[in-house]
């Protein structure tokens, strides 16, 4: 169905297909029932994933999210020792004061 629509779609604008056309244009409930229906067919003929945990992405993207996920992890623990020492260095302020 969707094939079909993207087939009667052209090049030429709107404005002039509608006047070259002699069919009338439909009625609004028909257009918002057939966007309603190529919505929910798009929907099911989308990738689903298989199980719960099957990677969303395709394989070839894994060594990018490896990288990129190893960027995070390391400012992750950037973060948290500089948090401890600022922690620590307080803590130790406090006790010689």
């Amino acid at each position: 169905m969707l094939s079909q629509v993207i087939k009667l779609q052209s090049p030429t604008p709107l404005k002039y297909a509608a006047a070259q056309s002699n069919v009338p244009p439909l009625p609004r409930s028909v257009q918002e029932h057939l966007g309603q229906t190529l919505r929910a067919d798009y929907y099911l003929r989308g990738d689903k994933p298989k199980y719960l945990g099957d990677p969303a992405l395709p394989v070839e993207f894994d060594p990018y999210l490896y990288r990129l996920e190893q960027k995070e992890r390391a400012s992750r623990i950037m973060r948290i020792r500089e948090h401890g020492t600022t922690a620590v260095a307080m803590a130790l302020s406090d006790l010689i004061r």
